[in-house]
């Protein structure tokens, strides 16, 4: 999981799969 990834996730799902959509719900 790299740290951009938590960043644009910090900021709002911008692009993120379904895959990992499921894992954060």
């Amino acid at each position: 999981m790299p740290s951009n990834f938590v960043s644009k996730r910090r900021k709002g799902r911008l692009i993120l799969p379904s895959q990992f959509e499921l894992l954060e719900h």
